[in-house]
């Protein structure tokens, strides 16, 4: 997961399991383009000057699709009401209750129901069963059909060059051509049908990513 942490120093350093940190300070006139850059999944914001703070949130929720968890001083008071934060978290906390924090918003924005269940819309992946339901109607996808579907739900708008996914899906030792991905893209639209088969669009001369 890529964490970035938009605040006015490193002086305590966040770290999560398995994160990727990058740092962002709200007077860089870089700041944007640094966040779109780095494409984080989670966005935290610690900036001591609430109406700063909300003008760095409305910021990130500008430019990319990532949920914003904003830390607190204990006696600020706040409401969940803004449109621009998705949690937040009192100082001083406890670093593990950071990262439940933020694996919450993470799986709360992709759609998570819990851990073995994936959703987007209507439609749901059950990760334990390796079942696949579009408004209720099973859909029988082969495992690489199915493992392209849940690459492209856990990444939603991300752009996959058909080199990614053959070394993502079929493992780097693959030694077939990029048409083979084309070919099961096009199945698996078929199978998810109109609604949802046309959310997975091609980029031209890169690749697909997953829209909406």
């Amino acid at each position: 997961m890529k964490v970035i942490v938009i605040a006015e120093s490193k002086e305590n350093q966040i770290k999560g399991v398995g994160w990727e940190v990058g740092f962002a300070y709200p007077d860089d006139a870089q700041l944007v383009t640094r966040i779109v850059e780095f494409k984080p999944n989670v966005a935290i914001v610690d900036i001591s000057d609430s109406s700063i703070r909300k003008q760095i949130c409305k910021k990130v929720k500008s430019y990319v699709d990532a949920p914003t968890l904003i830390l607190l001083p204990k006696e600020e008071s706040f409401s969940l009401d803004s449109l621009y934060v998705d949690d937040f978290l009192l100082k001083p906390f406890d670093p593990i209750e950071l990262v439940i924090r933020v694996d919450f918003v993470f799986k709360k924005k992709c759609g998570y129901e819990n851990h073995e269940k994936i959703q987007a819309g209507d439609l749901i992946i059950d990760t334990s069963t390796y079942e696949v339901t579009v408004e209720g109607r099973p859909i029988e996808l082969t495992f690489k059909e199915y493992e392209l579907l849940k690459l492209f739900i856990t990444n939603k708008r991300k752009v996959f060059s058909r080199t990614s996914l053959l070394n993502q899906v079929w493992g780097y030792d693959y030694y077939g051509g990029t048409r083979t991905v084309d070919v099961h893209i096009r199945r698996l639209r078929m199978k998810l049908g109109q609604k949802y088969g046309s959310n997975i669009q091609t980029v031209h001369n890169v690749g697909y990513k997953l829209s909406g």
